[in-house]
């Protein structure tokens, strides 16, 4: 009899413990419907840091992310570099592993389940990337590096799309 009420006491002040929040509010797409709306939540982030180092040569990564269970992954060799990721939504991934005397490359995922791989392991003078994916599953695998990598621009809007860039 002990146990059992032992029992019911723990279980019931474990449920009182516990709340719940309502995060409707938070995860809001509304304001990022358009693709300068969203480059310029990306760019907005580095506007004090560039003015103030703008002779010098910096290395940077700026990862915003809203939502639950998003993923970045970077891995970067370079001199002057100024990576940018936004993830809104669940289960986005980013993964970067790059190597250039100048890297920009500005991400912008809303929704769930966009996949980003983006690999340049053998160096490139210039790597200038932007990526927007707005819907949901969509994947963008870049793999190489030559004048292709050096001023690409991607936008995915919809749902299930795929863009491989295969250059080397």
């Amino acid at each position: 009899m002990k146990k059992t009420l032992l029992l019911f006491f723990f279980t019931a002040f474990t449920a009182l413990g516990q709340t719940y929040i309502d995060d409707r509010q938070v995860i809001n797409n509304g304001n990022l419907q358009t693709v300068n709306a969203q480059l310029n939540v990306v760019t907005d982030q580095n506007a004090t840091v560039s003015s103030r180092t703008q002779f010098v040569n910096q290395n940077s990564v700026f990862i915003e992310q809203v939502g639950s269970s998003n993923n970045a992954t970077i891995g970067v060799a370079s001199n002057n570099s100024q990576i940018n990721i936004y993830q809104n939504g669940t289960l986005n991934n980013s993964v970067l592993n790059l190597r250039a005397d100048r890297i920009r490359e500005n991400i912008v995922q809303i929704g769930n389940s966009n996949q980003v791989y983006d690999y340049s392991v053998h160096g490139t003078q210039n790597h200038a990337v932007d990526i927007i994916q707005n819907g949901n599953f969509n994947t963008t695998i870049s793999v190489g590096a030559n004048g292709i990598s050096e001023n690409m621009q991607i936008n995915q809007t919809g749902n299930g799309s795929s863009v491989y860039a295969l250059h080397f």
